[in-house]
Order: structure tokens, then sequence, then C-alpha cells
């Protein structure tokens, strides 16, 4: 795909997922899926969207949130993201409530490069409450540790 092309599918599927419609996170996974495909991710590593506890989607894995994804120098990238349709003054609009983003050298995590800390400013403190081990600082949401979630039904 050219420059053109890739940027003019980069727009397309943002307005999607930002559009808050049906196909909105069809759109948002395809516009990770590529982003990713077109940086890191190795040509034999996909994306999918599963569904999580309490029915939330993930994205993540093509086995689910906590599968690896190979990267094209031989290491993987362990991603989990949240996404949610809520409503605005503007409509519906996809945003993600929570992420994880691990760099390891192995498929199975035992030898993590590093982790990304997340901070998640939030509207009203307390409103969010994805894990109880994870704490609120002031108006802040603080994670200092991967989340684990188990995906189940299909």
């Amino acid at each position: 795909m050219s420059l053109p092309e890739t940027l003019a599918e980069v727009r397309d599927l943002s307005a999607r997922y930002q559009s808050g419609k049906a196909d909105a996170f069809d759109a948002f996974r395809n516009l990770v899926s590529l982003i990713f495909h077109a940086t890191i991710l190795s040509a034999n590593g996909s994306v999918r969207l599963s569904f999580g506890p309490g029915r939330d989607l993930v994205l993540g894995g093509w086995r689910g949130p906590t599968d690896p994804l190979p990267l094209t120098n031989g290491t993987f990238l362990r991603v989990s993201m949240m996404p949610y349709r809520e409503e605005t003054e503007h409509g519906p609009r996809v945003k993600v409530r929570s992420s994880s983003y691990q760099y390891q050298l192995d498929a199975d995590g035992e030898q993590p490069v590093f982790r990304f800390v997340l901070v998640y400013k939030l509207r009203e403190a307390g409103s969010v409450d994805i894990d109880p081990g994870l704490g609120l600082l002031g108006s802040f949401f603080v994670t200092t540790y991967t989340a684990q979630i188990r995906v189940s039904g299909g």
C-alpha cells in the first residue's frame, strides 16, 4: 500500500471509530492493526477483539488479551486495551477505559524488558474500578502492574 493510500485508510478508520457507530469497534481494531503492522508488528502477528470479564471488549493478541504480539525484531509486545462506547454531547464516541503494554524478550513473558506505568485522568475520582488492587491518587487513576485478564466465552 502506498503512503497516500495508507494515510487515507488511517483517516477513514479514525473517523469510523470516532463516530461511535455500529462498526466503530471493528474500525478501532483495524486502525490499531494497521499502525502496528506499518511499524513494529511481525507479518504473522495479529490483534483481535474478544470479550473479557463482565462482557467488556478487550483488544489483544490473536488468542486473547494476554497473548503477546510477535515483533519484527524477534521480541514480543503484550498489549491489552479495553475500548468502550461513551455518550458525549457530540454523540457516541469510542474511548479506551484501560490499557497495558509489556515489552518482552520471550513469548511466555518470563523475560520482560519493561512495562508501561499508565496514568489516566478521571472525570471524577473513583468513578472507575477496573481492579480493586489499583489505586486512586487524587483525580488520577494509577496502575503500576500489567493487569491479567482472563477471557472466557467467544
